[in-house]
């Protein structure tokens, strides 16, 4: 096989198509996070089953064309190889290599709440089918650069150092993509137990305020006052370390979450002003 002759890549309409599907990511995203909100607020079981239904449906769309996308551009990049351009559609490959290794850098966050969580473990799942799909064109390649430079009296030397920087990059973006799906469930893991502490936690809040609000016209004995004020400390020692708020501290780090309440929002009777409530300053 010839390097052959360096031409127009036929797969220009391709790369067009792939930045208009690429363009459309977000809206899917969008559209699947307000589709699972949607349903946890539902009610009704008819409803919530059209709604699953639909989401179903729109993921399976967006699988079918993501790879259908993916079969056409390696059905390119195998024909470069069938037509000898060898070193376009090694290139190629190696190109892609490149552009996709950032993305599954160790480096990447991966933490967020559930419906974030859940979607880049969608997205991953369509990367690694490209990426399996994408085997078939190494080994191609592989069986290329034998044939080159096993029939070849030129210096074939530039294949060798080619091929071997494909194999390290194929094997780097391998490893890393088994490494994004382990944290992706460990992500989704965490995010599952911080929803459920959530919940928990606002229960909890609900029942606190009930139980701030004080009922009826307040004592005028100091002993009944007392007894109040022994009463509202106790919660506050409580609420400054509350069972249901027990969570991995590495999942609110991880999750970004600012909003969590702190401990001083609690701080806010002091001794003094305890006082002047028994009217003993």
């Amino acid at each position: 096989m010839g390097l052959g002759v360096k031409c127009e890549p036929p797969s220009e309409p391709l790369l067009e198509f792939q930045k208009a599907l690429g363009a459309k990511h977000s809206v899917y995203d969008t559209t699947n996070r307000s589709g699972r909100s949607l349903k946890e607020k539902t009610t009704l079981a008819d409803d919530n089953l059209k709604l699953d239904d639909m989401l179903s449906e729109l993921r399976d769309k967006w699988d079918t064309v993501c790879g259908k996308s993916v079969e056409r551009q390696n059905k390119l990049e195998e024909a470069l190889l069938f037509s000898g351009q060898f070193t376009d559609a090694l290139q190629a490959l190696i190109d892609w290599l490149y552009k996709v290794e950032p993305q599954l850098a160790e480096d990447q966050p991966v933490h967020g709440d559930i419906d974030l969580v859940m979607n880049l473990i969608d997205n991953h799942k369509v990367f690694q089918k490209e990426l399996g799909k994408r085997t078939s064109s190494v080994q191609a390649l592989k069986r290329s650069a034998r044939e080159l430079t096993e029939g070849s009296r030129d210096d074939s030397s530039w294949v060798k150092v080619q091929m071997q920087e494909l194999g390290t990059r194929w094997e780097t973006v391998c490893a890393l993509s088994v490494s994004k799906q382990t944290r992706l469930v460990q992500a989704l893991q965490q995010a599952e137990e911080f929803h459920s502490v959530v919940h928990v936690l606002l229960e909890w809040l609900a029942e606190s305020e009930q139980a701030l609000r004080f009922h009826g016209i307040l004592p005028d004995d100091e002993e009944a006052l007392r007894a109040l004020i022994d009463q509202h400390r106790d919660f506050k020692n409580m609420a400054f370390d509350p069972p249901v708020i027990q969570v991995d501290r590495r999942t609110l780090v991880n999750c970004n979450s600012p909003a969590l309440c702190s401990p001083k929002c609690f701080q806010t009777a002091t001794p003094q002003d305890e006082g002047v409530f028994l009217g003993t300053e």
